[in-house]
């Protein structure tokens, strides 16, 4: 399986194995990083991505998009996958406001077996201590 990400630099998500067929991934250019601690996704300021123009707010969906997307890149990652497992539930917390600067996704598996995984996702700009929102997926991985 090619590598997801490399350790070194951000690798486009179009580029991710498995990931890439993601047409609504494309035009929100989301990006996997890793830098030693774990892959995080990325989203970078634009405007088609905002709510709320006029207060500069990316969209709810833009953010659980994010957590979905991360969190399938987690599970590949950790199982070493080639396919995108299937979301199969997902329960997002908005926590706060999403301004229109570099927002970045981290998360991490809470629990697996043989069909499912489970995966616990953050949303954060700036402090990854602050979430601004925050997601229980659930995923059927794809034999």
């Amino acid at each position: 399986m090619t590598t997801l990400v490399d350790t070194d630099t951000s690798l486009r998500f179009s580029d991710a194995e498995g990931l890439a067929l993601d047409p609504y991934a494309r035009w929100m250019r989301f990006e996997l990083l890793d830098r030693g601690d774990g892959l995080r996704g990325q989203l970078r300021p634009s405007d088609h991505l905002l709510g709320n123009p006029q207060l500069q707010l990316l969209h709810g969906g833009v953010l659980a998009t994010l957590l979905q997307l991360t969190g399938a890149a987690i599970v590949m990652d950790a199982m070493d996958l080639k396919e995108r497992p299937r979301l199969l539930s997902s329960t997002v917390q908005y926590l706060g406001a999403a301004r229109a600067v570099d927002t970045f996704c981290r998360g991490r598996v809470i629990s697996r077996s043989r069909r499912f995984t489970t995966v616990q996702a953050a949303i954060f700009q700036g402090s990854p201590e602050e979430s601004i929102a925050a997601a229980t997926l659930q995923f059927l991985l794809v034999e």
